[in-house]
């Protein structure tokens, strides 16, 4: 699947193991790595841990802390773009005194986080509507021109099971 998915800059990775079930990273390698060149990420990142910034170095620490931790680890929002501050504000309120849940709990802009939570659901639906049309993953990967969620995000994550798999 990465050979099919490489020519339009997407990478999957199992990132964890556990008896008959995987956890799949979904991302863009370039935006990753982009966001990974982010101070601020790399300092936040820093304290779990985290010391090479190259891709692979990331992916593996994260593979180690998934493995090793009982719940996923708070720092899966970076990977999965959410903004840092509201990573920063789940971890300081331990869950509570969010402004706004969604997809994920926002301490920080409300708006913005509405607007993404919005790209992301709309992004799910088309998907599910193609598929459920009989288009195959691929083509639909390929040809789906989202706008912002596009634009706007560099990764997904998927439990096994959750959508059935094409090609």
């Amino acid at each position: 699947m990465n050979l099919k998915l490489r020519s339009i800059d997407i990478q999957i990775e199992i990132v964890r193991k556990r008896k008959e079930n995987f956890l799949i990273y979904v991302y863009n390698e370039k935006l990753l790595e982009q966001k990974m060149n982010c101070p601020k990420i790399r300092a936040f990142l820093h304290t779990f841990g985290y010391s090479d910034f190259h891709k692979d170095s990331l992916l593996e620490k994260l593979k180690e802390r998934l493995s090793t931790e009982d719940e996923f680890p708070h720092e899966i929002g970076i990977f999965l773009d959410y903004p840092l501050c509201d990573v920063e504000g789940f971890i300081n309120n331990k869950g509570n005194n969010f402004i706004v849940t969604g997809l994920w709990k926002v301490y920080g802009d409300a708006k913005s986080s509405k607007k993404i939570f919005e790209s992301y659901c709309n992004c799910k639906s088309c998907f599910m509507d193609l598929y459920n049309k009989g288009y195959e993953t691929m083509d639909i990967i390929k040809n789906y021109n989202g706008g912002t969620y596009e634009e706007n995000s560099s990764s997904v994550l998927v439990r096994n099971g959750q959508y059935r798999k094409n090609g």
